[in-house]
């Protein structure tokens, strides 16, 4: 990437819930973001006990072994590790032993070659005990003064900054709230603050809403975007482009981190097109991006497959046209609701086309062998509706749709996969009414003008 990018950190924030990425999906994650311009990768796995729970505690031999070399393969990729910590559920911000537990904490991993540290306050119970509220009147000031010191402690490393109130709509009073008029007035100027939006999970950021948040945050913020994110629906892929980002953010933004889906193969499309972005966000086209990402993905042979996933995983807040129409015709159908023959004609083709893509897509090897594994419990879920759908038309028989059953479990024995057919995945993509409704933004891609 050149080096006039106007976001100086650009990367992703391995920050999901779930199981942590493994040391050699870690190692794949710095060689892509490499390769597409990136320049960043912050370690904050939620379910990490050493990041939030045992924060206190210093790493054990193996573990310390473990994450010196994985910041040594960052660094030797150009990729600069930020080490996140969250203290946030029990540290007594009055307590100087809490702050030396911390202090060493970050210290170990510092000296292991981590180029930034990141304090976490976010998802949590924000409460002062009596001497902390005495010594600090408001949570707001505790956590900036705690960041401050933190900083004084380290003054060659980056430091970052999550505050409690990360989007909007956690602020209490909004934009106005008393707690991020405090970080804004408190925290030093150097340290980077973390925001995801007007949202947890945004779907716009505006370029207005960036300039008010950095106003009151005295600074550019750094976006922590969950756009893609999945933990909280692990059975959900959100393959669109990066979009409805404004242009213009980089006013008021100094960089983006993508918190990603926790299975690490389904983020090549959303890391493509956010570095497509981040490198001309003036000139960037979500839907073209999107194309160019998904060919160099899967190759030719796949990419029917994933086009027809992206219509029913697209983004957290809509379906594609296809997988809209579709869904809209099979409620109509299934409630026998303005169902004609020949429109019931078409969905059983349509129907059918699509299972057999899926067919297609699994006798074909990705260039990648551990992707149908990622992408396995997707691929799963939507055959499985399709092939609910038949059978509801009366179309085909229970006992096919068994053998197809025992088919995927042979299938996922293969690619070391539990699977019980008997336990048959539902699609909780579909909001059918007997009106055969989609509640949901109808836009495929794009950005917002302001």
């Amino acid at each position: 990437m050149p080096s006039s990018t106007p976001f100086p950190i650009r990367g992703v924030c391995e920050g999901f819930y779930g199981r942590p990425w493994s040391a050699l999906e870690r190692q794949d994650c710095f060689a892509l973001i490499k390769k597409l311009g990136m320049n960043t990768y912050m370690h904050a796995p939620k379910d990490d006990p050493y990041h939030r729970r045992l924060w206190r505690k210093r790493y054990p031999a193996a573990r310390v072994a473990a994450l010196g070399e994985l910041i040594a393969r960052a660094v030797s990729r150009r990729v600069q590790f930020i080490y996140a910590i969250h203290p946030g559920l029990d540290i007594d911000y009055a307590s100087q032993a809490d702050f030396q537990k911390l202090v060493a904490k970050c210290r170990q991993v510092v000296d292991l070659g981590a180029q930034g540290i990141a304090l976490l306050m976010d998802d949590i119970d924000p409460k002062l005990g009596k001497r902390a509220q005495r010594l600090f009147q408001t949570v707001g000031k505790a956590q900036a003064q705690l960041a401050n010191r933190l900083a004084a402690e380290f003054p060659k490393t980056s430091i970052f900054f999550c505050p409690t109130e990360y989007c909007t709509d956690f602020a209490q009073g909004g934009l106005r709230s008393p707690y991020l008029h405090d970080i804004g007035q408190t925290l030093a100027p150097e340290i980077h603050i973390f925001w995801t939006g007007p949202k947890i999970i945004s779907p716009n950021i505006t370029h207005q809403h960036a300039r008010r948040v950095s106003e009151v945050l005295q600074r550019k913020i750094t976006l922590w975007d969950n756009l893609f994110a999945n933990d909280y629906a692990p059975l959900r892929a959100f393959l669109c482009p990066y979009q409805g980002r404004s242009p213009k953010l980089h006013e008021y933004v100094d960089g983006i981190l993508i918190n990603p889906h926790t299975p690490f193969r389904l983020n090549y499309i959303a890391l493509w097109t956010t570095a497509e972005y981040l490198r001309a966000p003036d000139a960037y086209q979500p839907l073209s991006s999107w194309t160019e990402a998904a060919r160099s993905w899967v190759g030719p042979e796949l990419l029917p497959l994933i086009r027809l996933i992206s219509y029913f995983h697209w983004s957290p807040f809509a379906l594609r046209k296809n997988g809209r129409d579709y869904v809209q015709n099979a409620g109509r159908i299934l409630f026998s609701l303005n169902s004609s023959p020949e429109l019931r004609a078409d969905f059983r083709r349509q129907t059918q086309r699509w299972i057999q893509v899926i067919h297609n897509g699994l006798n074909r090897a990705p260039q990648d062998p551990y992707l149908m594994i990622d992408l396995w419990p997707v691929i799963q879920e939507l055959e499985h509706t399709f092939q609910e759908f038949l059978l509801r038309l009366g179309e085909i028989e229970a006992e096919s749709l068994e053998e197809r059953g025992l088919f995927h479990e042979k299938l996922a024995e293969s690619c070391e996969i539990r699977f019980n057919p008997l336990q048959r995945l539902r699609s909780r993509l579909f909001s059918l009414n007997p009106s055969g409704e989609f509640a949901a933004d109808k836009t495929e891609g794009g950005q917002p003008d302001s």
